[in-house]
């Protein structure tokens, strides 16, 4: 509440300070804003998209049913571009745990990946969202009965919806055709925009997987974290994957220490992806820097190409976040949005100059309380840079859910 006040009072000031038009400036709280949303309980965002056809911004986000306690429901919230006029709607699902995790908009509809967990059973979820009537379709979970499954990304190309993550099941390890041990493994379904599933791939290989990017009928590439089914050592790699299981060139430069996958950007020619390293195998609090896998491609059959295959270091080994989500704002430019060690939320933006990847500016948001923000995702609209969090409201249990938006050198100009 006091990081509220302090914004409106600082708001008021700089409106009685200023000596612009009403009538002929826009008023700078809807230039660039922080605005809060939620419920009566606890509140997460999760994903932001903006609706160009409409011009509103579609929050998605968990909603806990009691309190800050019981299973969750999927959250959609619908304001104008001024972060106005929010409209609120829910599963209302009852036991049943829907945990949603990225969005695709399709037409007029949001397609939503994630889990759903229902009598101890937990599979890849995905929910189809009317933006025409603010209604729930459907709600349809994929997996096999006794072994969990998430999904972790989508995509859309072609009509067809990907789901990407992980699912436990029986792993060769010495590949000699007999399954050794139980673990977790990459899982990738193909769904029709109705909700049929089309295909799944073979569950065979060990990791996840984090991110994917369709590339042709039958290819993918994918940001992914292999795990040693018996060591548990962890590894992140770009893939080229075919939809029958196998995969193509891939690179995974074996960095010191745990890392892990955040998203990657595919451009004309090469493949940027994005992760950070930890300390801790399971549920990293702290970063130990960030990294970038650049390598290019081949454009017929989507190969990487091994020889140009790097990892770059320089200048983000020092970023001490836990990165959300990077985007691209123009032909060679950036963002990366995450939480910084020191609990405020960072947007930082890089230019790719060709020969090297230099940073053009690194701004810091946020009270620095523990558990107060937690940035989640970016959208970009007119050269104005959106995102949201989730952040500290009454207590660490209940939490609500804050749009940003800021100007193209992400300011917040109050």
């Amino acid at each position: 509440m006091v990081i509220r006040q302090g914004i409106i009072w600082l708001s008021f000031l700089t409106i009685l300070l200023s000596c612009d038009n009403k009538s002929t400036v826009e008023p700078r709280q809807e230039k660039s804003f922080v605005k809060i949303y939620g419920s009566e309980t606890r509140n997460e965002a999760v994903d932001l998209i903006y609706n160009e056809s409409e011009e509103e911004m579609i929050i998605l986000a968990r909603a806990f049913e009691v309190g800050f306690s019981g299973s969750r429901d999927i959250m959609i919230i619908k304001t104008d571009a001024n972060g106005n006029n929010s409209n609120y709607f829910f599963t209302n699902t009852t036991n049943v745990d829907e945990n949603p995790v990225q969005m695709a908009l399709v037409g007029s509809d949001l397609y939503i990946a994630g889990t759903l967990e229902n009598n101890e059973e937990i599979d890849m979820m995905l929910a189809r969202f009317s933006l025409n009537t603010n209604t729930f379709l459907w709600i349809n979970a994929y997996g096999e009965p006794g072994k969990d499954e998430s999904a972790f990304s989508i995509d859309v190309t072609s009509g067809q919806i990907i789901l990407a993550g992980s699912a436990e099941d029986s792993i060769d390890i010495d590949d000699d055709q007999n399954l050794d041990i139980f673990g977790t493994v990459k899982n990738v379904r193909i769904i029709d925009p109705e909700g049929n599933e089309i295909l799944e791939s073979p569950r065979k290989n060990s990791g996840f997987v984090k991110d994917i990017k369709r590339f042709n009928a039958n290819v993918y590439h994918s940001l992914s974290q292999e795990i040693d089914p018996v060591t548990g050592e962890v590894n992140v790699q770009i893939d080229v994957g075919l939809f029958d299981g196998n995969f193509g060139t891939g690179y995974a430069p074996q960095l010191s220490g745990n890392d892990f996958p955040v998203n990657l950007i595919r451009l004309d020619s090469k493949i940027i992806a994005l992760g950070y390293r930890s300390d801790r195998v399971d549920d990293p609090q702290q970063s130990n820097g960030t990294f970038l896998l650049v390598a290019a491609y081949d454009p017929i059959n989507g190969n990487l190409i091994s020889s140009s295959s790097r990892t770059i270091l320089e200048g983000f080994e020092t970023l001490d976040i836990i990165p959300s989500k990077m985007v691209q704002v123009e032909t060679d430019q950036f963002l990366i949005l995450g939480n910084a060690n020191d609990n405020s939320i960072r947007l930082i933006k890089f230019i790719d100059t060709g020969n090297d990847y230099q940073f053009l500016w690194n701004n810091v948001f946020g009270s620095f309380r523990p558990s107060d923000e937690t940035a989640t995702v970016l959208a970009i609209q007119n050269n104005e840079y959106y995102f949201n969090a989730t952040i500290f409201f009454q207590s660490e249990d209940f939490t609500k859910i804050a749009l940003f938006k800021t100007d193209e050198n992400g300011r917040l100009d109050f």
